[in-house]
């Protein structure tokens, strides 16, 4: 009596675990399809045996090598990453773990295939412990700066929301902050290396800013989100008159010494000196006759409160900054000064200089999407901080 389908299909696969079970370490030279029908029989069985598996390894490897950015090519070596993932997940061993990591390394450092890549900024990312969360977190950022609409990057997004809910309670809810990205429009701010322009640099800082502080339950509100000139007395009043709990101007820097670099941010003070108001001068288009204004406007308000706020508020964001881009040699320092924007306000302001864009180096890193986001990250750490202790 012949067999039916089912039967003979079970019997195919029993016939194929046995010959595996007895052959493991041979190569046997099948197309993808055949290499992955086998990889899922093993995997369905439960089998974590490394010999059952390298055979199917050295095959995805054949094919990876004969065209490693083919389509065929990236899925053999995203199928190498997953069963490495899979025995280390299930028997976790040092050899299984160095093994994923260097497979993944070696894909981004030499493949064009964006699933590829892709799925080996994914495989690092997992790889890492709570433990390694720079590490982790630097894989996680790649991933989704790269390849944002890729299932990798959604799975760990979803992942972080559900985590964010259930687990933590947003700091900054009730909050509200105002994000005031300098020059705009006809002013262009300052101008560096690359054609980086002040203006289009700092609103881009300043939206991944408003994104970090929404995360944490901030309400956020921005004197501009689109490239329009607005005038800084504008500014200021647009804070005032949504009442804000603080304001925070985000600004690139140039000098006429290009081997300037560095990380500062400012906080009102009453005491300008020449030097002081010459740079104020200089940044926000006024001379240092029109800056005597400023000065009384100083005198006329009950400044000394909302100053020792201003002061806390800007060493929490410089401390939090280079701690968060690694740089302790970019620290500038937290400084005081009478830019308009700082001083017209009623609540706590500071103005941050996100590096010198006059400089080769610091104008490359302010290129850096990364580096970009590890700034919002920095400075909405640096709010958390004084909100927490004020």
């Amino acid at each position: 009596m012949p067999l039916k389908g089912g039967k003979l299909m079970l019997l195919f696969r029993n016939w194929l675990i046995v010959f595996l079970l007895i052959f493991p370490s041979v190569s046997y030279g099948l197309p993808y399809r055949s290499i992955r029908s086998h990889e899922l029989t093993l995997r369905k069985h439960g089998i974590t045996s490394f010999g059952n598996f390298k055979p199917l390894i050295l095959d995805y490897k054949k094919l990876y090598a004969n065209s490693p950015n083919s389509y065929n090519g990236s899925l053999s070596i995203i199928r190498i990453l997953a069963i490495y993932r899979y025995l280390e997940q299930r028997t976790p061993s040092k050899f299984y773990r160095r093994k994923l990591r260097e497979y993944a390394t070696n894909v981004v450092l030499h493949s064009k295939n964006r699933h590829a890549r892709a799925f080996s900024y994914f495989a690092l990312y997992s790889l890492y412990k709570k433990s390694d969360l720079s590490v982790k977190s630097l894989w996680k950022r790649r991933l989704i700066t790269e390849y944002p609409e890729s299932w990798e990057a959604k799975l760990i997004k979803g992942n972080n929301i559900k985590k964010v809910t259930r687990n933590i309670a947003k700091p900054l809810t009730g909050k509200l902050i105002v994000i005031d990205p300098g020059h705009g429009g006809k002013d262009s701010g300052a101008r560096g290396y690359f054609g980086i322009m002040e203006k289009t640099l700092v609103l881009k800082i300043g939206k991944m800013l408003r994104r970090d502080l929404r995360k944490q339950g901030a309400s956020v509100l921005m004197t501009r989100s689109t490239d329009i000139f607005i005038p800084l007395a504008a500014r200021t009043i647009f804070a005032d008159k949504h009442h804000a709990d603080m304001f925070v101007s985000i600004h690139a820097n140039a000098a006429r010494d290009r081997n300037i670099t560095g990380i500062e941010t400012f906080f009102l003070t009453t005491k300008a000196g020449k030097k002081t108001l010459l740079i104020a001068s200089r940044d926000r288009g006024l001379t240092p006759n029109q800056l005597g204004v400023v000065k009384k406007i100083i005198v006329g308000l009950v400044q000394n409160a909302k100053i020792n706020r201003s002061s806390i508020l800007a060493k929490d964001i410089q401390k939090s900054i280079l701690k968060t881009i690694k740089a302790k040699r970019r620290n500038l320092g937290v400084r005081q000064s009478s830019f308009y924007v700082i001083t017209g306000t009623k609540m706590p302001s500071v103005l941050v200089e996100t590096g010198f864009i006059s400089n080769r180096n610091g104008a490359r890193l302010l290129l850096n999407p990364l580096h970009e986001e590890r700034i919002a990250e920095g400075i909405t750490l640096g709010i958390i901080k004084y909100f927490k202790q004020n």
